[in-house]
């Protein structure tokens, strides 16, 4: 049994955490700017239709 459950080969494990928390990063970097651009077009339209 390796440390912490690690398999024994970690610098494969290493690439692979890196690998996925990059994608997942930008997957979450990409899915915020949406979201910034869906609420800024929200915050216009409803200024611009007068609303509170």
């Amino acid at each position: 049994m390796s440390v912490h459950g690690l398999p024994a080969n970690p610098g494969r494990l290493s690439l692979t955490n890196y690998l996925c928390w990059s994608y997942y990063m930008r997957q979450g970097e990409l899915l915020h700017a949406q979201w910034r651009r869906l609420w800024k077009h929200e915050r216009t339209s409803e200024r611009r239709n007068g609303g509170t």
